[in-house]
């Protein structure tokens, strides 16, 4: 398979991460596939004692014409993604934390898995990461359970996910927190509306992504939060209701949906339609009503 353009696009925001990003650089100069390119933004980043971040990556990646970095007001990591996904030019788009890394064959592997499908129609995920914290690395069972499942959930993050800049279309992250679980759903329902048939969600049955927790990285600010997964899912509902024209029986569901969950908050119990809910959108996303 040849392509004059990149395959892949690697979108990396900097915010407050200079401490960790070589580790980041590093892990794609070394990648064993090499047909990519990766977008840095410093979304604003002040001084730091590690040095800026565009100083940074000339230091690891020096002339390696497959790094760009851009520099831009902060806006917040949406509005950094959605500048890299405007300047992309890879047939895929995936997304790397700069205080993250990832394994040298992560590229390749998915590479192999792509060339068996159509990748203009379908969403790859690794089915499992490796979760770095304080030092120490672990299996990460997050995503073990499948995309769709974790996606229904709220309870997706972004990386460790490649999808097509032909799927992506107009589609950009929302300016609100977290907004994984937006992005992800309003590109899969608008395809599903558009085509009749869903998305297809593939896993490569491996691990490759480092996730680094460390007492400043977002996750592990909201994670404590009672409410952070009910309160998640109402934002997204409020904005998905706006963004994509879905069928009758999906409106339904996403009032039930946000009932459940405005319900929980009020009175500190879980409504009995969770299951239900959960089961009926990971019908919608598969198919099984169009």
């Amino acid at each position: 398979m040849e392509f004059k353009q990149p395959f892949f696009t690697v979108i990396v925001p900097v915010y407050n991460t200079e401490k960790y990003l070589k580790d980041c650089l590093k892990s794609l100069i070394s990648q064993k596939f090499i047909d990519f390119e990766v977008i840095i933004i410093d979304d604003g980043s002040p001084a730091s004692e590690f040095g800026s971040a565009g100083k940074i990556v000339k230091e690891i990646v020096k002339d390696d014409e497959r790094f760009h970095i851009h520099r831009k007001v902060n806006g917040g990591v949406a509005s950094a993604r959605n500048f890299g996904i405007d300047k992309a030019k890879g047939l895929m788009v995936t997304f790397i934390d700069s205080d993250d890394w990832v394994d040298n064959q992560y590229l390749s592997k998915v590479f192999e898995k792509i060339k068996e499908g159509e990748y203009s129609r379908s969403l790859y995920y690794y089915r499992s990461s490796y979760l770095f914290t304080d030092g120490v690395s672990e299996i990460n069972n997050f995503k073990t359970r499948g995309f769709k499942q974790e996606l229904v959930n709220f309870s997706l993050i972004a990386c460790n996910v490649f999808i097509s800049k032909e799927l992506i279309s107009d589609t950009r992250f929302p300016d609100f927190r977290p907004e994984d679980q937006s992005f992800y759903l309003e590109i899969c329902f608008n395809y599903l509306n558009a085509n009749k048939e869903p998305i297809k969600f593939i896993a490569i049955e491996d691990k490759g992504y480092y996730y680094r927790q460390h007492e400043s990285s977002y996750t592990s600010l909201n994670l404590q939060n009672k409410f952070y997964h009910q309160k998640n899912m109402i934002k997204t509902i409020d904005y998905l209701e706006n963004k994509v024209s879905p069928p009758i029986y999906y409106k339904i569901i996403l009032s039930l949906s946000k009932f459940r969950q405005k319900t929980y908050l009020e009175n500190g119990f879980q409504y009995t339609l969770k299951r239900k809910i959960i089961s009926f959108i990971l019908k919608l996303l598969t198919g099984w009503y169009m």
